[in-house]
């Protein structure tokens, strides 16, 4: 009996230190590879698009016009770019991924690009890269709600339109009634920002300093909702699997350093069928341009509420009818009603995917001109060419030197002109808003 006892002590002090050793491996490992520096500037009820103070390095293998290794920073802020100067004029940069250009470097992004052409010494100009893979004008009311008294931004610059598209290819069946589901305003919150800010007090026990205890955390603030009971969030749990076996499944790990999911999603375009798009896909099209609509004047009254001029952008994209060979093999979107894991899956044809590009744009234009709202018709301007677009609608470096380009010409012929120190025209003036 003694024996046995002790051979139970034994065992369960030996699972204890093991538990132990295993918890101190992964917290000292997590350290080496966290950037310290975010651990200390998280700060509670703040809301951050990124962690902050990120250094990748990407090695871009499937992306031509994309040369040599691509740095990766982010500031203390989580925005892509230098930290915010209080003293300059300041401008927020908000979109997807053609905004964020991930596997751009950090200096050869447009917003990075277009702060170098308007930046003087006697009239400072800050430039902060807001962009973030995925989201949509749903995301961007969110972002201009809070980050625009973070930042203090003066003017904010939004490049959207494409990935409100692909959300209504994707439910097209459901486009009308989708915004009011609460899955759909649950995952908006989350998806926008890096981790959505919890009350908490900045003085913190020990255990809650650990790194462990801040990525569990993390998860936590994403997939546990505290308005259900315990056994609610378990019977979840399969729900949060499927999305992360769906993640690495469709290859959207957006940030693995050669960018390997490009060349699996173009794969799977190029062995599926392509169709023209739908009559029922049609028929729902004038609801989801109503619903885009309504975003942009959304989040021009909270761009105005705040005191910050905002001007669109209409996307690009290398979409037409007649597409080469090689350009069709650059492409890798348009998949219509499912994810990019149902099996079976048809794709618009490039031609139908510029219809509905066409229209998204037209709206934008239509929108602004009828509210007084400042926007550059950017698609009007960028060729689609292979020089320009590595794939559907992301810029090579030297697509994104014409981006910012035609950007820092239309800002001057709205009166924003920052080499001569002043910063001029009225927000919505139809004289300095391009046509």
């Amino acid at each position: 009996m003694k024996k046995q006892l002790k051979n139970l002590v034994l065992g369960v002090l030996t699972l204890t230190i093991s538990v132990l050793f295993c918890f101190i491996v992964v917290e000292v490992y997590l350290r080496l590879t966290s950037p310290p520096e975010a651990e200390k500037t998280i700060i509670p009820n703040r809301y951050y698009m990124n962690q902050p103070y990120i250094n990748r390095i990407f090695y871009p293998k499937f992306m031509p016009g994309i040369y040599g290794s691509s740095k990766f920073h982010t500031n203390r802020d989580g925005i892509r770019g230098t930290d915010i100067d209080e003293n300059a004029y300041k401008i927020l940069c908000v979109g997807g991924s053609t905004t964020i250009c991930e596997y751009l470097d950090n200096t050869e992004t447009w917003p990075h690009l277009l702060m170098q052409k308007l930046n003087r010494e006697d009239s400072p100009v800050w430039v902060g890269n807001a962009g973030k893979a995925g989201l949509n004008t749903w995301h961007h009311i969110l972002q201009v709600k809070y980050l625009l008294p973070q930042t203090g931004a003066d003017l904010v610059i939004i490049l959207c339109g494409i990935n409100d598209q692909e959300l209504f290819i994707r439910h097209f069946a459901e486009i009308e009634s989708l915004p009011d589901s609460t899955k759909f305003k649950q995952e908006l919150l989350n998806k926008a920002f890096y981790s959505p800010p919890r009350n908490s007090t900045i003085s913190l026990p020990w255990y809650k300093k650990l790194v462990l205890w801040r990525r569990a955390s993390f998860f936590r603030n994403k997939y546990y909702n505290p308005e259900l009971s315990l056994l609610e969030n378990l019977v979840n749990l399969p729900r949060v699997y499927n999305k992360l076996h769906d993640l690495i499944q469709d290859g959207f790990a957006r940030q693995d350093e050669i960018g390997k999911w490009y060349d699996i999603l173009r794969k799977k375009r190029q062995a599926a069928e392509k169709i023209d798009t739908p009559p029922k896909v049609m028929e729902n099209l004038d609801k989801a341009l109503q619903l885009y609509g309504n975003n942009i004047i959304k989040i021009t009254e909270i761009c105005r509420k705040n005191k910050a001029r905002v001007v669109f952008l209409t996307q690009p994209t290398l979409w037409r009818k007649n597409n080469s060979p090689e350009e069709e093999n650059r492409l890798w979107n348009g998949v219509v009603g499912g994810s990019y894991t149902t099996p079976n899956l048809k794709y618009l044809s490039t031609a139908s995917l510029e219809v509905l590009m066409n229209a998204y744009n037209k709206k934008l234009i239509s929108v602004c001109r009828q509210a007084g709202i400042d926007y550059i018709d950017l698609a009007k301007y960028i060729p689609k060419s292979l020089e320009l677009f590595y794939d559907d609608c992301h810029f090579t470096e030297k697509g994104a030197k014409a981006v910012a380009q035609v950007i820092a010409d239309n800002l001057k012929k709205m009166g924003l002109d920052f080499s001569s120190g002043k910063v001029e025209g009225k927000q919505g003036d139809p004289s300095t808003s391009h046509k």
